[in-house]
């Protein structure tokens, strides 16, 4: 609570309670002489040395100098021998208070560089609150070569800047392995004294645990000193950016004070054409060498032409590559001269401008809308060439790594070897003119900014952000201002841009979901903007401020909670207008979007506090190492509860069948469907039986749904009548029947069709439909009754399987008198 109260009181306030923090901690071991080898030292407490003295630190160095002579480098086994140990454990000994005596030096030195960022700073705020001519050295009118100069300096203080913020980061690396090597040896050297109470005494182990002492107290000094180079890289870059708000404060008093000066120009023309003319003579000279370079290219192509020796065609085809490597070098060269002299040209005519600018009303204002102009196409003109050259540099590199690995193949003859130096020589050649051509496009890039803000500053014309911008320079608590009532103005626009003009074209739209968007986003939009609007207003009021870095850490965790809170609102939403739309549609599989809209509001949540932690630099590492292991075991642990869940989500997104439908499973079983789960669907047979079927057997199985496409279903009825009958008559009273019943549907109309002459019928089929399936047994059974009457009324057989029994007698045999005969007399 006071570190929170703190950073919202001001910034000398919390950097005050920092430092307390600081000298307030335990850093520094004891003072006292050393203790014998066999003794542990004491590890540093706050109470035995008063934290960050360098007095206190030189006195330890000098202490642990003397206590590292007590251990000379040979003869080692000596030592080992006069104290009762191990030669290993001397050698480890005098390496530990080695590493011990480096780190107290480390901290002496990072203490010392504390000490002068502090006067450093306390100057820095003098400036500051002098007015900027003071700290000028020079006394107006000032010149552009000066005023380049600030510009310069100013330019160098922002490069500065961006090189300490990766320090810091690199910094931020280094001090959490410092925390954990501390921890480390903090668990080792307690489970040594564990170890040394519950045995016996032992040489070999006291010195152990007195080498761990001194190991552990080394980890603890290099944790602090780690500490104090992050605390004094924040300390620099808050000097850093007090240096940069003095020289932004120097160049707009400095630029409000140029006056035209005709010898700086005489200068600098001067210069630019001793350049050109040097860059002439160049190019003269590599056009002469260009043409011997073309002549033994062609020389080397007519050898390889010529060439009827196999053996020697790689040396040849080596050579010829060489040889145009060079001659394309010099093509470019010289092309790049060309341009470079057609750019020194056009910065004669910038510098010539810019005099004229400095003249003020001397130059029309047609004429500076002109230069402006001429202006920005150069700006667009150079940035094309810059990334142009940049991606030519890159391809040179790999084409240079190429060459480099083709030389170290061990395989390669020597004289093929020579060919590809050469070429490597030549492509060499490339990349430093390249970067010679790179560095004068960033030269006149800069210098052409440069013309193009003043001119901004002069028109007045879209220019006025730079005056804005130049205004907030010399005055922070205004700049803060008025980045804070932009901030304002900004959320104003916005809520304007919402709620007059989208919105109105939302409720036009055919779509429901973009006028919910809208309404949602309204507010998360305004507050993130005025969010960033307060911390643009701190960062640039108290540049120097630590908990600048504690407020930008808020106000992300804020902009995370919004902005979370608004997307599941919005997921809610969209997941209410899903189950609205399916049911009215009738379509069922609603608990699939419950369950998608519950997992997607999972997957937000996590992400949030993913968010949440690096805003906070939370190592989620092991979090997310957990989290895969845990997965992989639950996946493990619930393979078929998985199979059913997925299962169902097939069948509700597949729809095979659905609630209140008739289906015929594969193995027989028929009923209707009465639910459909995450885990199983449930079937009621006819016979008010409950059939239970996991989904991930549903899912494999043959399933006959009589429901589907249309809930009527088709009948047979298959009758035969006997042979002589009036098949018409049959056809009549067949189709009579049906149309009759109150279960037939009436269209499609029924049917009916004499099938095949059977043994002792002649077989008929009444094709109909029915309603539902639920009706097929009813529906049958009434037309075989409805058929029979009709049949019976009408004289109809309905023929049946019949056999005649015939008894014969069988005629006697000739030999009557045979005695086997069964026949009677």
């Amino acid at each position: 609570m006071l570190l929170r109260k703190n950073i919202w009181t001001g910034p000398r306030l919390f950097l005050l309670a920092t430092l307390l923090l600081y000298f307030t901690a335990p850093v520094f071991g004891q003072t006292e002489d050393p203790p014998p080898a066999g003794d542990a030292p004491a590890l540093p407490t706050g109470e035995t040395i008063r934290a960050f003295e360098p007095e206190d630190i030189t006195r330890r160095i000098q202490d642990l100098k003397k206590q590292r002579n007590t251990f000379p480098t040979s003869p080692e086994a000596a030592s080992a021998q006069q104290q009762g140990v191990a030669v290993e454990a001397v050698q480890a000994r005098r390496a530990t208070l080695k590493t011990l005596l480096s780190a107290y030096e480390k901290l002496l030195l990072v203490t010392e560089k504390k000490a002068a960022l502090a006067k450093e700073d306390e100057g820095l705020r003098l400036k500051l609150a002098a007015k900027p001519e003071r700290h000028v050295g020079r006394k107006p009118p000032f010149t552009l070569n000066f005023y380049d100069n600030l510009l310069d300096r100013l330019e160098v203080a922002v490069q500065k800047k961006e090189d300490l913020q990766r320090t810091i980061n690199m910094a931020a690396t280094a001090r959490n392995a410092a925390e954990q090597r501390a921890a480390q040896t903090d668990r080792q050297l307690q489970e040594l004294q564990t170890e040394a109470a519950n045995q016996a005494p032992d040489p070999n182990r006291q010195w152990a645990l007195a080498t761990a002492t001194v190991a552990a107290e080394a980890a603890v000094v290099m944790l602090q000193a780690e500490k104090i180079i992050q605390a004094n890289l924040d300390q620099r870059v808050a000097l850093q950016d007090m240096t940069l708000n003095l020289l932004k404060a120097q160049t707009g008093w400095v630029y409000d004070r140029l006056e035209f000066n005709e010898k700086s120009l005489s200068m600098q023309l001067e210069r630019l054409d001793a350049r050109q003319a040097d860059l002439e003579r160049t190019r003269r000279t590599l056009l002469a060498e260009q043409k011997q370079v073309e002549t033994r290219w062609l020389e080397a192509q007519k050898a390889l032409g010529d060439n009827v020796y196999r053996e020697r065609a790689p040396l040849l085809e080596a050579g010829l590559q060489a040889r145009e490597s060079w001659l394309n070098t010099y093509h470019i060269v010289i092309d790049q001269l060309q341009k470079r002299i057609r750019l020194i040209e056009s910065l004669k005519v910038l510098w010539r401008n810019r005099c004229e600018l400095v003249k003020g009303n001397a130059v029309e204002r047609e004429q500076l809308v002109k230069w402006h102009e001429a202006v920005t196409d150069d700006l667009k003109r150079l940035d094309e060439q810059l990334k142009l050259e940049q991606r030519y540099q890159v391809t040179l590199q790999t084409q240079i790594a190429a060459l480099e690995k083709q030389l170290a193949d061990r395989s390669l003859a020597e004289a093929v070897k020579q060919q590809v130096t050469i070429r490597l020589k030549s492509n060499k050649r490339r990349v430093e003119r390249r970067n010679e051509y790179i560095g004068e496009i960033l030269g006149a890039l800069q210098l052409t900014q440069r013309f193009d803000r003043e001119l901004a500053l002069r028109l007045g014309q879209a220019g006025w952000g730079t005056r804005v911008w130049a205004f907030m320079a010399k005055s922070r608590a205004w700049g803060a201002l008025i980045i804070f009532m932009g901030s304002l103005l900004a959320a104003l626009l916005v809520r304007l841009l919402i709620n007059r003009v989208l919105l109105r074209l939302a409720a036009r739209s055919r779509f429901h979901l973009d006028d919910v968007f809208f309404k949602i986003v309204h507010r998360p939009a305004e507050w993130s903007i005025i969010l960033v609007g307060i911390t643009l207003a701190l960062r640039w009021s108290y540049s120097d401020m630590k908990g600048t870095a504690v407020w930008v850490a808020v106000v992300k965790t804020l902009l995370v909670l919004i902005w979370s809170v608004a997307a599941l609102r919005f997921l809610g939403r969209i997941g209410q207008d899903a189950v609205k739309h399916w049911r009215q549609a009738g379509r069922q599989g609603t608990e699939i979007i419950r369950m998608g809209e519950t997992a997607a509001r999972l997957i937000l949540i996590a992400g949030a506090i993913f968010l949440f932690l690096s805003i906070w630099d939370i190592n989620i590492t092991p979090l997310l190492a957990s989290a895969g292991i845990a997965g992989v075991a639950v996946a493990l642990a619930a393979q078929e509860t998985l199979a059913n869940l997925f299962g169902g989500i097939s069948v509700m997104l597949d729809q095979p069948f659905k609630i209140g439908d008739y289906v015929i499973l594969d193995s027989g079983e028929r009923g209707e469907v009465t639910a459909i789960g995450m885990r199983s669907t449930r079937i009621m047979t006819r016979d008010e039986v409950m059939i239970s079927i996991p989904n991930s057997v549903i899912t494999n199985a043959k399933i006959i749904n009589e429901s589907a496409p249309k809930p009527r279903f088709r009948v047979r009825v298959r009758i035969g009548v006997a042979y002589g009958s009036d098949i018409d008559q049959v056809e009549a009273i067949l189709l009579d029947v049906a149309q009759k019943s109150r279960r037939v549907v009436k269209a499609p109309h029924p049917r009916v069709r004499l099938r095949t002459f059977g043994d002792s019928s002649l077989d008929f089929e009444l094709l109909c439909w029915g309603f539902t399936p639920e009706q097929k047994g009813i529906l049958i059974h009434e037309l075989n009754c409805a058929i029979y009457k009709e049949f019976n009324k009408a004289g109809i057989v309905i023929p049946f399987p019949q056999r005649d029994v015939y008894l014969h007698r069988m005629p006697a045999g000739p030999n009557t008198g045979d005695t086997n005969s069964n026949e009677q007399p």
